[in-house]
């Protein structure tokens, strides 16, 4: 597995972007606009408002792009043949950080073969913090750890139209190849309104870090979904 030589700033600035763009959204997410309005004003909300404890604190949308990142430069150093084994075992340490389990061996599935889990992100106890994770991912990693199936294109877990796949899948522009986010959405969206849009996202972004108009690179990511 190889990335697409992109520029490294960009891509930076994608994943911080990203990551400020939840912050920014988390303490209205369940709000309407109308909703919002009457709380912040007619712009809406234009900085940081507490949730979770605090101001600007990591979403779980922001969790599971930073594990699906670290999965693919650990996959990259190790140049596995499969991809998405390990990327279900990424997700699975994620899971493990929600306190919805007290043992790796309750979270990990088939890859709790060791006391705890591997990886430098498990380290980090900031990211051991539930922040309302979604319900269809959950219920994925679950069943996963409790020993079903992975979630594939033969396999589909469910029928969910979550944004779930969708907002974890920019580290996928790294490869240049949309089929992987495709393929890592179906881990826990078995709809195609689940998980195409991750990889069309991973696309655009792709695109978009090669220095593409915006214009341009979202007509050419809409004519490849229609192809």
């Amino acid at each position: 597995m190889t990335a697409t030589m992109i520029d490294a700033d960009r891509f930076l600035g994608c994943i911080l972007a990203g990551a400020v763009g939840d912050a920014l959204g988390a303490p209205v997410e369940f709000y309407t606009i109308d909703t919002i309005r009457k709380m912040f004003g007619a712009a809406g909300t234009t900085g940081y408002a507490e949730e979770y404890g605090g101001h600007g604190t990591i979403t779980d949308d922001t969790q599971m792009t930073l594990f699906t990142l670290e999965r693919l430069i650990r996959g990259h150093r190790a140049e596995h043949a499969d991809l998405f084994g390990p990327m279900q075992h990424a997700y699975q340490r994620w899971f493990g950080t929600q306190g919805l389990v007290d043992r790796w061996a309750d979270a990990g599935g088939s890859f709790a073969t060791k006391p705890a889990p591997d990886g430098w992100l498990v380290t980090e106890r900031g990211l051991f913090s539930p922040r309302s994770p979604g319900k269809t991912v959950i219920a994925a990693l679950r069943a996963f750890a409790k020993g079903d199936a992975r979630g594939s294109f033969a396999n589909r877990l469910n029928t969910s139209k979550g944004c779930g796949a969708v907002m974890r899948a920019a580290p996928f522009a790294l490869l240049g190849a949309d089929g992987f986010a495709f393929a890592a959405g179906l881990l826990t969206h078995g709809d195609p309104s689940g998980y195409l849009p991750a990889g069309a996202l991973a696309h655009l972004v792709h695109l978009l870090l090669q220095g593409a108009d915006l214009r341009e690179a979202v007509a050419a990511v809409r004519a490849k979904l229609l192809d």
